[in-house]
């Protein structure tokens, strides 16, 4: 059976988000021995690994929040960027099963967040994520560039380091998703973490638009594999 172009793209963006969602859970659940220093680096180099396999195939999101933000700015129509999301949390789920079978008997929910600070750090970690995958990988004037993965993964890196003692450091709706499946957040948590992420979406899709309103064309462009190709 032939795979389209378009469900290739989608597969990809299974595949990376399980991928990234699989370590965080690793890194969360398990005693890895990497510890607080490390593990902010193991997960920010999965995700540059994942995002220069895949960005020459579907533009590597891995998140829909990601997935999101690229609609709003015009770069994607409205059915690829739903199943994206579609295939991102179908991801997280089948990252989040895998894990169960491996930590099962191992009890780390996080219920007693204080909801504004989680709020704000995913906000603002959340906007620099997308806003870094905007300018890094969607630019024009960024055109052909290799440096994309690394800069999107020390951005989540970042993030992981500064503020992982007040949220959940997902960043990422997908991510949530896998965190609340595997036991590792309650539902609450998991809620407001997504809703922090789809607002990021939208202030980082402003700030692109208002620092590069010569970039915006009413054109369908997947991501970072159109610029890797030319």
């Amino acid at each position: 059976m032939k795979m389209t172009s378009d469900l290739k793209k989608c597969f990809v963006e299974f595949f990376g988000t399980f991928f990234l969602c699989f370590t965080i859970l690793c890194c969360v659940l398990l005693n890895t021995g990497a510890g607080a220093i490390l593990n902010p680096l193991i997960i920010g180099l999965v995700l540059a690994a994942v995002v220069y396999a895949g960005g020459p195939i579907s533009g590597a999101h891995y998140n829909p929040a990601v997935s999101l933000g690229i609609f709003l700015i015009g770069r994607m129509g409205s059915k690829k960027t739903l199943l994206y999301i579609i295939f991102q949390i179908f991801g997280a789920a089948y990252a989040a099963l895998m894990i169960l079978f491996l930590s099962f008997a191992i009890d780390k929910t996080v219920t007693n967040l204080s909801i504004a600070p989680l709020m704000i750090a995913e906000i603002i970690f959340t906007t620099l994520l997308i806003y870094v995958v905007m300018f890094c990988a969607v630019s024009k004037r960024v055109n052909g560039n290799n440096y994309f993965g690394f800069a999107i993964g020390t951005s989540l890196t970042v993030g992981i380091a500064a503020v992982g003692s007040i949220c959940l450091t997902a960043f990422n709706p997908a991510v949530a998703v896998a965190l609340g499946l595997a036991g590792v957040a309650c539902l609450k948590l998991v809620l407001l973490t997504i809703l922090a992420n789809v607002i990021a979406a939208f202030i980082a899709c402003g700030l692109f638009k208002l620092l590069n309103l010569d970039d915006i064309e009413k054109v369908e462009i997947v991501g970072i594999d159109e610029f890797i190709r030319k």
